[in-house]
């Protein structure tokens, strides 16, 4: 079993008109603006993602140099699937020269954690990890063998996809849809450490002797983060998946629960973020 410490986390949730927004020039935490042009290609998952890391590091007062030694491993659920299917049927009907050639680099399943090294300034290895339904539990089992050993400061890893998925056989034209993204900011544990902590491999259990068989996609790791983060004194401490993760809230005693979350509503349909755990630098 490895335990890695969650140092920031923050989720953004979008739909389709506010990612058009957003990919108009997204805000840095260091004040400065990505141009449009660096966002023009770039996926909607991608868009979405890069907002999440930069709320994490925002609501811990970090700018991009701050983790310039770190990695990146993206983990998108079906990156550029409806993207791809515009694209084909553009292609039977004016051929090769329909297509652009930005759409394949910026929809294979490494560009949006490649997207993210290049907005946050982050130099150490970044790749893609799943790209199905499974991609959180192998991106975090990456992420915490990565961080073994110390070869790593810290990992941001990110998540993302779209809730539901959208119908390729609708018309793109008008179609509403939402995107989520959630990032995570980890590091080896460390013994005075409080705050969320996860666990990968091994059999985990919850507190009652129950286990848990609910398996880790993003949109059960998102309600994790609001129920750890906003719990009471009779709230959840430690959460299992079934597939041998768990998140757990360290060093915080059963009467002072971590600060509550405006988690709840990540998922609400609007760009809304969730509240990061302890404020401790590492």
């Amino acid at each position: 079993m490895i335990p890695c410490d969650v140092v920031a986390h923050a989720s953004v949730c979008a739909v389709s008109e506010e990612v058009r927004q957003l990919r108009q020039g997204l805000l840095l935490p260091s004040g400065e603006r990505l141009p449009a042009a660096f966002m023009k290609q770039a996926e909607d998952q991608t868009i979405v993602a890069m907002a999440a890391v930069a709320e994490a590091m925002r609501r811990h007062g970090h700018i991009e140099s701050s983790f310039s030694a770190w990695g990146v491993i993206g983990a998108p659920r079906f990156l550029g699937r409806v993207a791809m299917v515009a694209a084909i049927e553009k292609m039977r009907v004016e051929g090769a020269w329909g297509i652009s050639p930005h759409l394949i680099p910026h929809r294979l399943l490494h560009a949006l954690s490649g997207a993210i090294s290049l907005a946050f300034k982050i130099h150490g290895p970044n790749f893609g990890v799943g790209g199905g339904p499974s991609g959180v539990s192998e991106a975090l089992l990456t992420a915490a063998a990565m961080l073994e050993g110390a070869r790593l400061p810290g990992l941001w890893v990110v998540m993302t996809g779209f809730d539901p998925e959208p119908d390729t056989r609708a018309t793109q034209a008008g179609v509403s849809w939402r995107c989520s993204a959630l990032a995570l900011a980890l590091v080896a544990a460390r013994t005075d450490w409080q705050g969320l902590r996860l666990h990968v491999g091994g059999t985990h259990v919850r507190p009652g002797g129950g286990a848990t068989v609910c398996p880790a996609t993003l949109e059960s790791t998102l309600d994790l983060m609001a129920k750890l983060a906003g719990s009471d004194s009779t709230g959840v401490r430690l959460h299992a998946f079934g597939d041998g993760i768990c998140f757990e809230s360290v060093g915080v005693g059963r009467d002072s629960p971590l600060p509550p979350s405006p988690a709840n509503n990540a998922r609400s349909g609007s760009v809304s973020t969730v509240r990061a755990g302890a404020e401790k630098p590492w």
